[in-house]
């Protein structure tokens, strides 16, 4: 299975839909990048919302040449302050900022549950990981329950103070009992 997901530090994750050789390509560029930060030695690295900022600028630079990457980037960590981040940003280079992001079908089927998850807490602030977790996990099963071309196991990233954790092959409990009593779609 291919990985969608990246650490690019301990305070930054990225994600991709779309191409994987476009994917790759970026990732492979963000590595170097970070490999020569590193080498310098000096503490410092990129906040989620600079990493946010250069995929954007990297995107609309290749719109521009009429040579997209053909990939939608979710970008989440924490940014220079420590406060949680969530960044979009399409091939064409539109960007922004939400409380909660997704790509492809996951912005019309997910999106309203998460938004609903985040209002029922009152905002991020309010939510803590295992409830977080849960809501990933019954985002995930909504997407894929309604959509044929879902596959049951995904990868997970939390990102902490202390670092990211990234649990790969997380598998989904969906029950098909239902699907009997679906009629006229013969």
């Amino acid at each position: 299975m291919f990985d969608r997901i990246y650490e690019v530090n301990r305070n930054c994750v990225i994600g991709a839909s779309g191409d994987m050789a476009d994917f790759q390509f970026l990732r492979d560029i963000l590595k170097e990048e970070t490999t020569q930060d590193s080498l310098l030695d000096d503490g410092f690295e990129h906040s989620a919302r600079a990493v946010h900022s250069w995929i954007t600028r990297v995107l609309y630079n290749r719109r521009c040449r009429f040579n997209p990457l053909w990939n939608v980037y979710l970008v989440g960590g924490l940014d220079e302050n420590k406060i949680p981040y969530l960044g979009y940003t399409n091939l064409l280079g539109v960007s922004f900022s939400e409380d909660c992001v997704a790509t492809g079908f996951g912005t019309h089927l997910a999106l309203p549950h998460l938004r609903l998850v985040l209002e029922k807490c009152d905002g991020y602030s309010n939510l803590n990981e295992s409830d977080a977790v849960t809501a990933i996990t019954e985002a995930m099963r909504i997407l894929y329950c309604r959509d044929c071309r879902a596959f049951n196991k995904y990868s997970i990233a939390v990102i902490t103070e202390m670092g990211v954790t990234i649990q790969k092959q997380v598998k989904l409990e969906v029950d098909w009992n239902i699907a009997k009593y679906v009629r006229g779609y013969e």
